[in-house]
């Protein structure tokens, strides 16, 4: 087993549409209302590869990332670029009518996720691992995704919440930074952290 250079970690943070384009940073706990539209930003601070799920009302966990329309549902994501969850200037969710809690289930780690994997990509005979073609509309069990919670005990994984945080940007435009932050300190070549994230809504 190897050891890398840094332990593993990412920084999510939920951004909510203000007026026609712009997205701002905004609490993760914040109380949503219907109609608000919202996505989620992910950095890493090391190569690795990166899976998004959802719950819906179902109990099944529903793909967001990998996608088809992201470079062909490659999930790889490098150091220092930012994964935008959906992707594309019109990438957003909506919170719908009905109230509730929308659950999400975010893993880094360092290499492919075997279990995922299988369940995502459809591999055809002969090909290589970098030929995936990707299975739409994916479902994930409950099961999966609690196994990989087992694995990665909250112990292990150090949590950092930045509710308030002036940034200076372009010499003199000021942004408040509203993100978390999530580190495994182990440095070994198949480290994973997974990071729950709960969105609430009211009507």
């Amino acid at each position: 087993m190897t050891v890398a250079n840094v332990p593993l970690g990412l920084r999510y943070s939920v951004m909510k549409r203000e007026g026609s384009v712009k997205f701002g940073e905004v609490d993760p706990d914040s109380n949503f209302r219907s109609g608000d539209r919202i996505r989620l930003n992910v950095d890493t601070n090391t190569p690795g590869y990166l899976y998004v799920v959802m719950q819906g009302s179902s109990g099944n966990w529903r793909l967001l990332f990998p996608s088809a329309d992201v470079e062909g549902g490659n999930n790889r994501i490098e150091k220092g670029t930012s994964q935008q969850i959906p992707a594309g200037d019109k990438g957003q969710f909506v919170f719908d009518e009905q109230s509730g809690t929308e659950k999400l289930f975010l893993v880094l780690s360092r290499r492919p996720e075997a279990d995922l994997d299988k369940l995502i990509y459809s591999i055809t005979g002969g090909a290589s691992s970098s030929d995936r073609t990707l299975i739409a509309e994916a479902r994930i069990g409950g099961d999966v995704v609690n196994r990989l919670r087992e694995e990665v005990k909250s112990r292990d994984l150090v949590f950092e919440k930045v509710d308030e945080m002036a940034i200076q940007t372009n010499g003199s435009e000021v942004r408040t930074e509203k993100a978390t932050y999530v580190v495994n300190p182990s440095r070994t070549d198949d480290a994973r952290l997974v990071v729950d994230v709960a969105l609430k809504h009211n009507k």
